[in-house]
């Protein structure tokens, strides 16, 4: 069904589209008002990624805090937009050790209050998304384009 880089071009274009998304959102939300919410879970979380032998651990700091805006509850574990889990610990448990459990500033989307962080803003692991899919549908359309150029050089030489 999908060959020759077809696969790579439509998935490479689909997270690039949604990391050009989220990187948006993240720039958006350094505007967002806040209001004083508390951290009422803070902890390192451990996951797995990976098949087989290419099996690794990825940690990410799952901060869960409460907040109100104009007389609404809201409870959410949002960090940052576009949080990505990691291979290492050491980032997980810094950003536990800063938003630990007690009172912190929560940042809210005015159209939308229940979309919120804690960081807001850009910061590098937004544009790891759009990256890898930019670097995929490249890889897609190489494929593609390589495929059609070498059938007449491989015709010539018959």
């Amino acid at each position: 069904m999908f060959k020759n880089g077809t696969l790579f071009m439509i998935a490479g274009g689909a997270v690039c589209l949604w990391g050009l998304w989220e990187a948006v959102q993240a720039q958006q939300s350094a505007s967002w008002p806040s209001v004083e919410g508390t951290v009422v879970s803070s902890k390192v979380s451990a996951g797995t990624s990976g098949t087989g032998n290419s099996r690794s651990t990825t940690y990410k700091a799952k901060v869960t805090y409460r907040y109100q805006v104009d007389g609404a509850a809201y409870e959410n574990d949002v960090l940052r937009i576009g949080q990505v889990a990691m291979g290492w610990k050491s980032g997980a448990k810094e950003d536990v050790r800063q938003h630990p459990r007690g009172p912190d500033t929560v940042y809210y989307d005015p159209i939308e209050p229940a979309n919120s962080v804690l960081e807001p803003g850009l910061y590098w692991g937004v544009s790891l998304k759009p990256a890898v899919g930019c670097l995929f549908f490249v890889v897609g359309v190489v494929m593609f384009r390589g495929r059609k150029y070498a059938r007449p050089l491989l015709s010539r030489d018959s």
